[in-house]
């Protein structure tokens, strides 16, 4: 499969704005990762934000679209730019968005609401029926220079980790002081989420 450098993208995308090519990650193939151009809408609509991405982690769903171009009942039928997980700088926003400002270092929500249902406009936007998100087919994802998306976009990054606690939290409870033992041993790897059930179950021993 060929990447073409005038595609536009329906999810995130990338953009140099030295003037130079916009590049991103692509999945093109099984096993077959590509760093290849792509380009973003000439204009940023009056709802949307462009960020400077900084950070992209890997996670296990990126790696089952390289390996074997599906996740699940998601299939890879075309070229995909993966990645999901990101962190970055707001560069531009546009004239309605208010929760971000330019210069803010942000989180970015992988889920991409439609913004118009009754959920969405009742703030639940989580809940949205027609959710898509970064890097599953055929929305692209945010391992790229820059990304345009629509808001709720992101948080400010000083509650970055506060998912992976929780996950911890709640995993910690289930867990007998043997089995917390064992399981502060097999985590280690599995940054951030294992860093906070290692500390949960740290706080757990020494109550």
């Amino acid at each position: 499969m060929v990447v073409k450098s005038d595609t536009v993208t329906n999810g995130a995308a990338a953009m140099d704005h030295s003037g130079g090519e916009n590049m991103a990650a692509w999945v093109c193939g099984m096993n077959d990762l590509k760093v290849q151009p792509f380009t973003l809408p000439p204009v940023l609509g009056d709802h949307q934000v462009k960020v400077g991405i900084k950070a992209v982690g890997i996670c296990g769903s990126d790696v089952h679209y390289y390996k074997h171009l599906r996740c699940g009942d998601f299939v890879v039928k075309e070229p995909m730019v993966i990645g999901h997980e990101c962190a970055g700088i707001i560069e531009e926003v546009g004239k309605a968005v208010k929760n971000v400002a330019v210069g803010d270092r942000v989180a970015l929500e992988p889920g991409i609401a439609c913004n118009k249902c009754k959920l969405c406009k009742q703030g639940f936007y989580n809940l949205c029926p027609d959710m898509e998100f970064f890097a599953t087919p055929p929305v692209n994802g945010s391992l790229a220079n820059h990304v345009c998306l629509f808001p709720p976009v992101s948080h400010v990054l000083t509650y970055q980790w506060l998912e992976s606690r929780c996950v911890g939290m709640e995993e910690v409870p289930d867990l007998t002081m043997k089995e917390a033992r064992k399981s502060y041993a097999k985590v280690m790897q599995n940054l951030p989420v294992s860093y906070h059930l290692n500390l949960a179950v740290f706080v757990t021993a020494v109550k």
